[in-house]
């Protein structure tokens, strides 16, 4: 029986593994920003804001980053004419960038709901300590309900899903493609923006996303 040299089989193994393409990373991107966000629809209370952001939130840094590498990795293997026309011609891009905008929208209500708890837990400790006669004392949030204040103030748990939704390393690469001087870029970019405008189309969409 043959055997393969060490080396050999680790670059199998990597060839083997280099099968992510726009649709699978897109696909990724979104199960990442969904889940997040449905998890933060779920924090109604202080215990559910520590079991969330040790469940989902705190690892979510760590898969968002798994992901970016994945798409670093496709960019450097593809010749800049080619990732144009597959980003351009991926349908799972044009779903990115729908739930993208539909997910800022999320975010935003998640965070306005959960300021509301948080004011409630204010009020509560303000009358307690109404109650103990210290009138002087202002409520102390980041001890009261620390998962919620991080979630809303303090904390950087929801840092990286901001960013992912604000300034999102996908969009970053294809604010590049005009600049790249590949010659079927303005065909490929026309026949995109129509297909959003068609095909893509979401009905609520107030603000579509436009790719220049």
């Amino acid at each position: 029986m043959k055997r393969f040299h060490p080396v050999f089989a680790a670059l199998l193994l990597i060839l083997v593994g280099c099968t992510d393409t726009i649709d699978t990373v897109t696909r990724e991107y979104r199960n990442t920003t969904n889940e997040a966000i449905d998890a933060l629809m779920l924090v109604t209370d202080e215990p559910s804001a520590l079991r969330m952001t040790n469940r989902v939130f705190k690892p979510m840094t760590a898969r968002y980053k798994a992901i970016d590498e994945k798409l670093n990795i496709i960019k450097v293997n593809r010749v800049k004419k080619d990732l144009v026309k597959e980003v351009y011609e991926s349908d799972g891009f044009q779903i990115y960038l729908n739930e993208l905008d539909m997910n800022r929208q999320r975010l935003s209500l998640e965070v306005a709901r959960l300021r509301s708890v948080l004011k409630q837990y204010e009020k509560e400790e303000r009358m307690r300590l109404d109650e103990e006669g210290k009138f002087n004392e202002e409520p102390n949030l980041k001890m009261v309900c620390p998962g919620i204040y991080d979630l809303v103030v303090g904390g950087t748990e929801l840092e990286t899903l901001r960013m992912q939704l604000v300034s999102p390393k996908l969009l970053d690469l294809v604010s590049q493609f005009s600049q790249w001087k590949v010659d079927t870029h303005r065909n490929l970019h026309d026949k995109f923006m129509e297909r959003r405008k068609t095909t893509f189309a979401r009905p609520d969409e107030k603000r579509p996303i436009i790719i220049d």
